[in-house]
């Protein structure tokens, strides 16, 4: 099962999706320990004794679901999120966390609060430029993902202590030199080749064929001449933008919200804050006694060994810690505060500058006050527009009637194809930019219409009915004509290009010098290239790439590439040298010792399956997700 799962996490979609979670504040394997309550209700999965219900379940799916549409901004419907992986990837996260839970827990394995302060201290998502805690990174993640500072630091003492299991089984893993050799010389072992190109422009034009020639190339490159499927319709699109043009609010509504939310309009108090962090209070009464003036802050925090945390220019509500919230705002100028416990220690506050509140006058307000009064307006029409739109289709009302009863017009759209241009390729006029609206019209049946459907982030509502269907189909041959004497014509140029190239390689094989041999067409040496074209060799062709990677040194080889022919002689070999590149040697090493340490990691993992059982109940968990 588990070998199963993490097969599902092979592709690069499923990929980007856990760089996503990992970003939303997961420390290492999710979200934490809130899901491996034990339910009441028959369990969905089981790991051992913990049960998960299928509940808990569907919540991450949701999570999980909501942050891939977010990096999408897009839209996705339960059945859509399943077949991107979501579900089995939560699944999985959440076996995992399970077996490594159990695993912990017969180990033996805790973490006191020292400890904890130090994985804090050293977690990378906390750290500035410097490599140094920083408070304001810290403060602002709990606050980005809705964590009480008691709640996060009780799921990452639980994922340090899973993490701490991890690291066990990782740890002292290495990979043979010899592996890492063979590898690095594969990868990066280097070849040069001269070359020869003829271009096909340079081909001459060929004498135009009869017109039988023309109908047997048309007819062998139907897919080149072929009309896409087309579709016509007729829609009823409201768009907010459209609505919120005609809106122009009254002074007075722009003068009485101004008033009523002056708070808005209020630049906060802001203060640079800086801070010490100490394991006990003597040290840090200590620190606070020997500062004599703000000035002296830094200096005194080097001699006591310590280093200054710049928390930054911060407003009230910034600091999570309420604190700490309260001593920095609590003094009247710039100074130290006395020392302040919270759960990471001791802190002693340097507020160093205080910006004072600033009020925005009503000018200055005045263009965000009348967008704002202008949307939610609207919106308002929007929706009431909407509703009417709903009731009006369906009571059975033709969408011409539907858009009568609103006075709004109606789109008619002859011809869309599946990029949304018209017959000339140009976009079709008064198209919605909604890729949901163009998805639905080739989704639509011809004949059937659509239900009144909301377009990306709120942007409005549309109905759209599908009159006919144009299915694909090859263009009279006399409508392109044209084209396929051209396609013709540069496929003929082709064909000479490479009998050009040909008869060029042959010279090189009976001894002509190539300056010689190339007159008239580009002759060069090629820098140093990678069997994989990168950043040294990323003009390097990937087709002249896999052939000079073929050939020995003086080997000569025709490489057709789309619009001309080379013709390529190997050389020289240039082995990898992994003294001159030690960067790319020790990163190859890194590489593969993460990877032996994964496939570890997944072996313990298969074990723990085996210690503790794993039960899931598929039924349980759709019935949940079904129900969200």
């Amino acid at each position: 099962m588990l070998e199963s799962l993490r097969k599902s996490t092979q592709s690069w979609f499923i990929r980007i999706l856990f760089g996503i979670l990992v970003l939303s504040f997961i420390i290492f394997f999710g979200t934490g320990d809130d899901l491996l309550r034990v339910s009441s209700s028959r369990p969905a999965i089981v790991v051992g004794s913990q049960s998960i219900s299928g509940r808990e379940v569907a919540e991450q799916f949701q999570r999980d679901s909501e942050r891939l549409q977010s990096m999408l901004q897009t839209r996705l419907s339960a059945e859509q999120a399943r077949d991107f992986g979501v579900l089995q990837q939560a699944i999985r996260q959440i076996v995992t966390r399970a077996l490594l839970a159990a695993a912990a827990s017969d180990l033996g394995f805790t973490l006191d609060d020292a400890s904890l302060r130090r994985v804090i201290a050293t977690t990378p998502a906390f750290l500035n430029g410097a490599d140094q805690f920083d408070m304001v990174r810290y403060q602002n993640a709990l606050r980005r993902a809705g964590f009480t500072e008691a709640r996060f630091l009780e799921m990452l003492r639980k994922d340090a202590i899973r993490q701490d299991v991890v690291n066990l089984v990782q740890s002292g893993v290495s990979v043979p030199g010899i592996v890492t050799d063979t590898l690095f010389q594969y990868r990066f072992e280097r070849r040069i080749a001269e070359t020869i190109v003829v271009p096909a422009d340079k081909m001459a034009t060929p004498p135009k064929p009869d017109e039988a020639v023309l109908k047997a190339y048309w007819t062998e490159h139907a897919e080149d001449f072929t009309a896409p499927e087309t579709r016509k319709l007729k829609a009823v699109v409201l768009r907010l933008s459209d609505i919120v043009a005609g809106i122009k609010p009254d002074e007075a509504a722009i003068k009485q919200t101004y008033e009523s939310r002056q708070s808005e309009f209020v630049t906060p108090e802001k203060r640079s804050v800086q801070q010490v962090l100490f394991e006990n209070q003597a040290e840090a009464q200590a620190f606070a006694d020997s500062v004599k003036s703000p000035a002296d802050f830094a200096a005194a925090a080097r001699k006591s060994g310590r280093t200054v945390v710049d928390i930054g220019l911060v407003q009230a509500g910034d600091l999570p810690m309420a604190t700490l919230e309260d001593v920095a705002f609590a003094l009247t100028a710039p100074g130290v505060t006395a020392p302040v416990k919270s759960d990471l220690g001791w802190h002693v506050l340097l507020v160093s500058a205080i910006d004072p509140s600033i009020q925005e006058p009503l000018d200055e307000a005045r263009p965000a006050i009348v967008r704002e009064l202008a949307r939610e307006e609207g919106t308002d029409r929007l929706f009431t527009l909407s509703t009417k739109l709903e009731d009006a289709i369906g009571s059975g009302a033709p969408i011409e009637e539907a858009a009568a009863t609103l006075g709004v017009p109606v789109l008619k759209i002859d011809s869309l194809d599946r990029q949304g241009n018209d017959p000339n390729g140009k976009p079709a006029a008064g198209l919605p930019a909604s890729r949901l609206f163009l998805e639905s019209v080739f989704n639509t049946a011809e004949g059937t219409s659509t239900q009144v459907t909301a377009m990306e982030g709120d942007s409005g509502y549309f109905v759209l009915q599908v009159d006919k269907v144009t299915p694909p189909a090859l263009k009279p041959f006399k409508t392109v004509e044209s084209d396929v004497l051209a396609a013709w014509n540069q496929e003929q140029k082709r064909i000479a290009a490479r009998e050009m190239a040909k008869s060029l390689s042959a010279r090189l094989e009976k001894g002509e010098a190539a300056a010689t041999v190339a007159k008239g067409y580009a002759h060069g040496v090629t820098a140093p290239f990678l069997r994989a074209p990168g950043p040294n060799g990323k003009d390097t062709s990937p087709i002249l790439a896999a052939a000079m990677f073929k050939s020995v040194p003086g080997e000569i080889a025709v490489i057709d590439l789309p619009e001309a022919s080379v013709v390529a002689r190997l050389k020289e070999i240039v082995p990898a040298n992994a003294a001159a590149d030690r960067e790319a040697y020790f990163g190859l090493n890194q590489q593969l010792t993460q990877s032996f340490a994964e496939d570890m990691l997944q072996e313990y993992l298969s074990s723990l399956q085996e210690t503790y059982g794993v039960t899931i109940r598929p039924e349980l968990i759709q019935r949940h997700i079904d129900g969200l």
